[in-house]
């Protein structure tokens, strides 16, 4: 975060902590057993779930609870895929 509380974006997406992190922040946390982060389109998310032959049967939205869009926007989802 920025001054005055404000946002500063910092990557894109899609992202991966593995492909994006500098080498010795991706050692911190490999080494710390510390999540990585991953982030994606709804088209990948959503459109290569169908492509593997997946039905699309329930979807979800949610935020954390806490972050600074919550606010604004839902940034979490699930879906209920069913393989036919």
């Amino acid at each position: 975060m920025g001054k005055n509380n404000k946002l500063i974006i910092k990557s894109h997406i899609p992202y991966s902590d593995i492909e994006q992190l500098p080498k010795d922040q991706l050692k911190e946390r490999l080494d710390t057993n510390d999540t990585l982060e991953f982030g994606h389109s709804l088209q990948s998310q959503i459109g290569d779930q169908i492509d593997a032959g997946f039905l699309i049967s329930g979807f979800y939205e949610d935020n954390s609870g806490g972050d600074l869009l919550d606010k604004h926007i839902d940034t979490y989802i699930a879906t209920k895929s069913i393989k036919l």
